[in-house]
């Protein structure tokens, strides 16, 4: 007889396993069937390996049906009839005033195509249930201001001739507002859907914000300018102390000199950055002269000539992480904890009225009041709680990858400079001529070009 026999499913319910133990007869495949269908298994039947267990010629367990996996969507994606420069992944760091120009387009022309994401095919598991594809998703690119959306063909048009711009999210056509010469009392501070162009400097004090981008000719000081595009400053900075630059695209300057900078892309310099906090989600780059002072971070990579000087200024290097963002994970982690406790005692709350109201069947009306404003309050913060995972998630997904992060010097690596990848840290104890410094099996390396 048959002490033991049973089936076996995979996690996934696509695959079906027979066991069998202490036999003293032969399994034939009419039994074999029949003690599957009566375990549910009804689809996918192997009648090889079902027969092959007859013949005794297996061993067991052995897969006696297999499912049909369900092969997921594609998501949808975006291609683009413009060029758009801050897409590209290559930096030219070799002509900065290339780098200067803004894309532009005329009214009616093709910026590009929005195609749809594919549901998937469905699949089916052993006990003959249907298993749901997960569908592709949208693509995240939104027809912005100015921009005009054919749904039938998915092709995006430009409204009006203006400047391009992608945050990631929309792409817009904004018009420019221009500024003959220097930011003063006479223009104030500027607030603006679309792109900027200042042909002077802009003095300390005064605050630029701007829906596209930035263009500054001349020198900006201890300013303040926000950009949803790039910020672009011919003249440098110098900042006093005082200036802090944000982007959602880059930020590129001739130089950069005790600012904040921070950029959803790149940081490009053509000369240094002096004593300043510096951060980029990709790279980091000074074309012609070096990092001395303050603190730099970036995604990917920071290139630069030198990094710290001869007089060993303490300068910082964080790699792989973004600082400011890092900062901000924290700032969310912590408000997240927070509205769980406020949960947590709302909860109590709750579990304490239903209990008045089971032993004594009635509530006041002060109790009815309260629980309706502890219901009302859960809502809200659960409504919170799922914001901000949304957001904390998003700004985990633009961390960057340690392992794939590389210091670049293309001349002299100073002493007093630490360089962090992730949480690990390494201090520059001595001068090193072209090297690269990039992690190497959770260690910190220092390696010649």
């Amino acid at each position: 007889m048959i002490s033991t026999i049973e089936v076996r499913i995979s996690e996934d319910k696509t695959k079906a396993y027979l066991h069998a133990e202490s036999e003293t007869e032969t399994l034939t495949r009419d039994f074999t069937v029949q003690f599957l269908k009566e375990e549910g298994i009804i689809y996918g039947l192997n009648d090889r390996n079902i027969s092959s267990v007859e013949e005794e010629v297996v061993t067991f367990p052995v897969c006696v049906a297999e499912g049909t996996q369900a092969v997921n969507g594609e998501n949808g994606f975006v291609t683009y009839n413009v060029d758009l420069s801050f897409q590209k992944n290559e930096v030219d760091k070799d002509d900065f005033r290339e780098v200067m120009r803004i894309p532009s387009v005329r009214e009616g022309e093709v910026l590009g195509m929005i195609h749809d994401p594919t549901e998937g095919i469905k699949g089916k598991n052993v006990y003959g249930k249907e298993i749901a594809p997960r569908h592709g998703k949208p693509a995240r690119i939104r027809p912005g201001k100015n921009v005009i959306y054919d749904r039938n063909s998915g092709v995006l048009y430009a409204g009006i001739d203006g400047q391009v711009s992608y945050d990631e999210v929309h792409l817009s056509v904004h018009p420019v507002y221009q500024v003959d010469g220097d930011v003063d009392m006479k223009t104030g501070n500027i607030h603006f859907v679309g792109s900027v162009v200042i042909t002077g400097d802009v003095p300390t004090g005064y605050v630029i914000k701007a829906g596209a981008d930035i263009n500054v000719k001349g020198l900006v000081e201890g300013a303040r300018l926000e950009a949803g595009g790039s910020i672009f400053i011919e003249g440098g900075v110098s900042g006093v102390g005082k200036c802090s630059l944000i982007a959602g695209m880059d930020v590129k300057a001739s130089y950069i000199n005790q600012g904040d900078v921070e950029a959803g892309q790149d940081i490009i310099v053509n000369r240094s950055i002096v004593h300043s906090e510096c951060a980029a989600k990709r790279y980091v780059i000074c074309s012609n002269g070096g990092i001395i002072g303050g603190s730099t971070s970036s995604g990917l990579e920071i290139r630069s000539k030198d990094i710290g000087n001869r007089m060993n200024t303490p300068t910082r290097i964080f790699m792989g992480i973004n600082k400011k963002i890092k900062e901000k994970v924290d700032e969310f982690e912590s408000k997240i904890q927070s509205k769980e406790e406020e949960k947590q005692k709302l909860v109590a709350i709750g579990e304490k009225l239903l209990q008045v109201y089971k032993v004594k069947g009635v509530l006041s009306d002060k109790q009815k009041s309260l629980l309706h404003k502890q219901k009302n309050s859960m809502g809200y913060l659960d409504a919170d709680v799922a914001v901000l995972k949304d957001e904390l998630f998003e700004l985990n997904a633009s961390l960057g990858n340690v392992e794939k992060a590389v210091v670049s010097v293309d001349r002299v690596l100073y002493s007093n400079v630490k360089i962090g990848f992730g949480k690990y840290e390494y201090q520059i104890n001595q001068e090193q001529n072209h090297v690269y410094v990039r992690m190497e099996r959770g260690e910190i390396k220092v390696v010649p070009q």
